[in-house]
């Protein structure tokens, strides 16, 4: 399965099969997380054309874990009306408030049922208004949610959490913005529990220590709220003085019935700091022994840098000891003026398939790893221009420990995309260098080599990928309209290739053992600004030959 049509986008997953008795039907199954809202492709490689091939597509659930926040999107339209479904293990009587949040647009939740079971409650909302279900678990076992969309595109937060029946108050952060000398916080406080709340205040100040009275430097005025209705939520805002001097800004709601259910958004936990948010480039590798300020750790247990875990320095970043059902978290916020790419080193050691490491950015799952995994490099993630929260959790399900129960992260790196080059642009690489205006993405990076080149002496290639990866490198030039190039490759045939695409749709494919030789001009179809990816794809299991690509002499026009 891919994304994109054709198959020249991200491959999601694949699968081999021998089909080799005429007489009887035989069955794979392939499963993949659609994180992209569009097309996709599945494609059926080498099959005999006396073979009859039928597929269906079922949607199947994602796991929910107690507290944590997962964001989705639905799509309702005439080809896709069912609903969207979520799983979550549960105790035996213990009760439990399914809580829908959309984002835009308009969701409800269909039912809460176990497996070929009754449902236990449903509920439709309108609005932007919060939509939960409340319930006591029959018995201990999973549990199924069924969202459905009832508008065109929704996106939303789902959540599942313990409830006790009493009021329940969340802070957003809805965003907040510097101008150098203030900062403006604009927040949204929802109450999602079952009765209504008290009165509140909602407050923020810029210091260093704590908290300070009111009347110091940086105190921003309290906005106090009156008693939140079940089901409700207020607005508001405040400006905290002198933030940029002070250096960190610090936000806090003052209830004793406010539920310590502060969102992490923006890393904004009670009485902890919102850091203000890093700038591009950075990078983090914990060699000083501290953990970072502008960092903040959340859940059951804290993250600390720790030494003897690390991958090819002395110390790294290790999630906190937790226990059953519990989470450890760790944040920060990047303001990003361009878009950019970021990538980290990981290793997990956790009972394989149920205790996860997960990355997600604003909320959204990009990565997640469990079992055994050593120390190597998540693949480049695109991230776009503008201001995010990357967050890092080790999440354990509700029963059995593995290895060493907990994950480490290092050598954090967020660097801007290059602007576009203008035309013509060349590239021999015989200065040992990987040029500038040049981007790696995928699971390995390209690198500058010498010994197999095209008459010279240095070429570049891609990076060694497992099953199911890639490595591309990519350069945007204006003004441009064709390139041409020598290329090489020594790969297993029609199942892992060299494409070439421009912006994004593939012009060219090689793949087997492919000597040295010129591509010939390949048009990008108009003159105008152009992006020029070459992919080396690995879709299965077996290797050949030095099972990768070279490509050198590049000309852009």
């Amino acid at each position: 399965a891919y994304k994109g049509i054709p198959h020249t986008g991200i491959p999601l997953t694949s699968i081999d099969g021998s089909f080799n008795d005429p007489l009887i039907a035989q069955k794979n199954t392939l499963s993949f997380i659609a994180d992209f809202t569009g097309s996709a492709t599945i494609a059926i490689l080498n099959m005999s054309e006396s073979i009859n091939v039928s597929y269906t597509l079922q949607v199947v659930t994602s796991e929910l874990t107690i507290g944590e926040t997962k964001s989705g999107f639905a799509y309702d339209n005439i080809l896709n009306t069912n609903p969207i479904y979520y799983s979550f293990e549960a105790q035996a009587g213990s009760a439990y408030q399914v809580r829908l949040t959309p984002q835009s647009g308009n969701v409800n939740i269909g039912s809460v049922h176990i497996l070929n079971g009754a449902s236990l409650g449903s509920s439709s909302q309108s609005g932007l208004t919060t939509d939960t279900v409340s319930f006591a678990a029959p018995t201990a076992q999973r549990y199924y949610v069924a969202v459905n969309p009832t508008n065109v595109a929704t996106e939303y937060d789902i959540q599942v959490v313990p409830v006790t029946g009493g009021p329940d108050l969340s802070v957003v952060i809805n965003s907040a913005v510097s101008d150098g000398t203030n900062v403006t916080v604009n927040y949204t406080v929802s109450n999602i529990g079952l009765t209504a709340s008290g009165a509140f205040n909602v407050a923020g100040w810029a210091n260093a220590n704590a908290p300070p009275v009111v009347g110091n430097t940086g105190q921003a005025l309290n906005v106090a709220h009156v008693s939140l209705a079940a089901g409700t939520l207020a607005t508001g805002s405040f400006v905290i003085a002198n933030a940029a001097n002070a250096g960190t800004a610090y936000v806090i709601a003052d209830n004793t019935s406010l539920l310590a259910e502060l969102s992490e958004t923006n890393n904004v936990s009670p009485g902890m700091a919102w850091a203000k948010p890093l700038s591009v480039p950075l990078n983090f590798n914990f060699e000083d022994g501290l953990f970072p300020a502008a960092m903040s750790t959340s859940g059951n247990a804290a993250w600390s840098n720790v030494a003897g875990q690390v991958n090819g320095s002395a110390r790294s970043l290790k999630a906190g000891t937790i226990t059953d059902n519990q989470t450890s978290c760790v944040s920060m916020i990047v303001s990003n003026p361009s878009a950019a790419n970021m990538r980290f080193d990981r290793s997990v050691s956790s009972e394989a398939g149920y205790d996860f490491l997960r990355f997600y950015v604003d909320n959204a799952e990009r990565a997640s790893w469990s079992g055994a995994v050593p120390w190597g490099s998540s693949s480049f993630i695109p991230v776009s221009a503008g201001l995010h929260v990357f967050k890092w959790c080790y999440i354990k399900d509700h029963i059995v420990s593995g290895g060493f129960d907990t994950a480490w992260i290092d050598n954090i790196i967020i660097a801007p995309l290059p602007d576009p080059v203008p035309s013509p642009q060349s590239f021999n690489f015989e200065d040992t260098l990987f040029p500038a205006s040049m981007v790696s993405s995928g699971d390995a990076a390209w690198g500058n080599v010498a010994g197999q080149a095209n008459g010279s002496i240095r070429s570049l290639k891609a990076g060694a990928v497992a099953p199911l990866q890639w490595s591309c490198v990519a350069v945007t030039v204006a003004n441009s309209s064709s390139v041409v190039f020598n290329r090489s490759v020594s790969s297993t045939v029609n199942t892992h290739e060299l494409v070439l695409s421009i912006d994004g749709v593939e012009k060219a494919a090689w793949s087997g053992i492919v000597p040295w030789g010129t591509s010939g001009v390949i048009a990008a179809g108009s003159v105008g600004t152009h992006k020029y990816q070459w992919c080396y794809f690995k879709f299965g299991p077996l290797s050949s030959g030095a099972d990768t690509a070279w490509i050198d002499d590049i000309v852009i026009n």
